[in-house]
């Protein structure tokens, strides 16, 4: 009988182990502001960094990523910050493209639209990661927009917001790291165009 209640527990400590909730992920990465930095009290090329904490649970390369496993985001520019529980509009798509990568690596294609109020000017986030070469960026626009609803079904951008483009996460030659500077900033400007044209 002791046996068999010492066999029940060992295989309900393998299960719980099994099926344990894995930790949150948080990442964190340092970018540069670099245009219309004054927007958040920053001057060109200073330091802004961006922390992102993720729901490892779902975690598998290639899967999908959900608005749901996003936790928390903290940005900060400048004098400028804002925070997942400062948002009162928050749009993260959710595309074919949008999926899990690497074990410390932000989502491929992730894009964040959040403002701190809803239906009128206000505090706006435009995050979105990308790919240039063999290196992985993030970038952002931040300042003023405007969400019409919670969802931020129609967001729009209120224009010559601050530019901010993450440092390259692994060494790159500096004449590599000058021809991307122009592609992400490329980037970012279409991003907006799509924010100011972005259909409902």
């Amino acid at each position: 009988m002791r046996q068999s209640i010492l066999a029940f527990s060992l295989l309900a400590t393998m299960a719980a182990t099994t099926y344990a909730t894995a930790a949150p992920l948080t990442i964190t990465s340092d970018a540069r502001c670099l245009y219309f930095c004054s927007k958040t009290r920053a001057t060109e090329r200073s330091t802004a960094t961006f922390s992102i904490t993720l729901d490892a649970d779902n975690y598998k390369r290639g899967a999908p990523f959900l608005a749901s496993d996003l936790l928390d985001f903290e940005f900060v520019a400048g004098s400028w910050r804002f925070t997942k529980s400062m948002a009162a509009a928050l749009r993260v798509e959710e595309t074919p493209q949008t999926v899990w990568r690497g074990p410390k690596q932000m989502p491929g294609s992730l894009y964040i639209i959040a403002t701190d109020a809803i239906g009128t000017p206000a505090s706006w986030l435009n995050f979105y990661t990308a790919s240039v070469g063999l290196s992985d960026y993030w970038g952002a626009t931040v300042g003023i927009g405007t969400c019409p609803d919670a969802e931020c079904s129609q967001p729009l951008s209120g224009g010559n917001n601050a530019v901010v483009e993450s440092l390259a996460p692994v060494p790159v030659p500096p004449a590599l790291a000058l021809m991307a500077a122009p592609v992400l900033a490329f980037a970012a400007v279409r991003r907006r165009r799509r924010v100011l044209h972005r259909p409902s």
